[in-house]
């Protein structure tokens, strides 16, 4: 997600650990080739960086392999985090890692922190399985979620964490082909998918994610956000690599095509 607000024109802050590997390193290469600051990524001696395997077919069905417990994401230490400035920031916040102790409390201390008037994005990002959710993990997944303003869950995560839309928060529901429902105290509208040529539809969620906070940093509603997220999703889908690399003139370009391309 960093990678692609980068790609959008956000400048970008990116908080992780990483082990001082070749991954390691390939990740801070990608990282400075995409202009992402990456002055907050800690750099670890004694674990390996994570690494997730993706298997596409012939028919763009995906097999993920989510990464070995353990590993350089699982350890941010509240040490490792910013010490923020007196202005609001906002902070988009992927789930991925909040099932590790150390990364979790991390996740928390942060979240908890957010200078006034900061505008706070949470992503799920569940990569367990529902019996691997302890009933720890899901309490920290649901604290995370309630603290967000603007949430933005697939539907199984709603469900498999019990997340609930708070009075005041925004809720983003991602739902793939099916499109996305944004719900508000005011009521809830479905916007349609994109009926795309799909290459590779790893990161489709992710690129949705960023799109929204991008388009809301540029003043955009929350109905236009989550159209133009939807043709970020879609853009992402027509990549062969996990990373697309569209740029923001590009998700202007397709967004007037938005209603004629759309599914029903």
């Amino acid at each position: 997600m960093a990678v692609t607000l980068a790609h959008l024109g956000v400048d970008v802050k990116f908080i992780s650990c990483i082990g001082n590997d070749e991954w390691g390193r390939f990740s801070l290469e990608n990282y400075d080739a995409a202009d992402v600051d990456r002055s907050l990524v800690a750099v670890r001696d004694d674990v390996g960086t994570s690494t997730c395997v993706i298997m596409v077919d012939a028919s763009s069905e995906r097999t993920i392999l989510v990464p070995a417990r353990g590993t350089a994401s699982d350890h941010l230490r509240p040490s490792d985090l910013p010490a923020f400035p007196d202005h609001p920031v906002t902070l988009l916040m992927s789930g991925l890692a909040i099932p590790a102790d150390e990364t979790g409390r991390s996740a928390d201390d942060l979240s908890a922190s957010l200078p006034e008037g900061s505008i706070n994005y949470f992503d799920p990002n569940l990569r367990l399985s529902p019996e691997a959710i302890t009933p720890e993990v899901r309490e920290r997944y649901q604290r995370l979620a309630n603290r967000a303003d603007v949430m933005l869950a697939g539907e199984a995560e709603i469900d498999v964490l019990g997340l609930k839309r708070q009075p005041g928060q925004v809720l983003v529901r991602k739902g793939g082909i099916a499109g996305s429902w944004i719900v508000t105290d005011e009521g809830t509208t479905h916007i349609p998918a994109l009926a795309m040529d799909v290459v590779n539809a790893t990161g489709a969620g992710d690129a949705y994610a960023a799109t929204f906070v991008a388009a809301r940093l540029y003043g955009y509603d929350i109905q236009e956000a989550g159209e133009l997220a939807t043709v970020g999703g879609g853009l992402a889908v027509t990549y062969p690599s996990a990373q697309a690399a569209f740029t923001w003139r590009d998700v202007l370009s397709s967004h007037h095509e938005f209603h004629r391309r759309s599914t029903p």
